[in-house]
């Protein structure tokens, strides 16, 4: 008798190793670095480099961003149990 192969999920091992090692080149080494140049620089020449006026535009743009996408999401997909199932509010014309 055969015996059958003990791997739910064929080709998992490659697919989680090209993940991971793209991950870490695109995400972990240069986020590694910028940390590591942080440690090098004292107080006053890290806040130099992080509070300058083009610095706090793109931390509220950023930010802002994020606020205003998530608060949308949130108003968009409240669901409110009622009865059998999920119900779905209609979002507020604009006027």
């Amino acid at each position: 008798m055969a015996q059958a192969n003990p791997r739910i999920l064929p080709g998992y091992r490659l697919s989680i190793s090209f993940t991971l090692f793209y991950l870490s080149v695109l995400v972990v080494i240069p986020l590694g670095a910028c940390v590591f140049t942080a440690t090098q620089l004292n107080w006053e020449q890290f806040r130099a480099a992080v509070w300058t006026e083009r610095a706090r535009a793109a931390y509220a743009l950023t930010f802002g961003a994020a606020f205003v996408g998530g608060n949308d999401q949130c108003r968009d997909r409240v669901t409110y149990r009622v009865g059998a199932g999920p119900v779905r509010v209609p979002r507020q014309a604009d006027h």
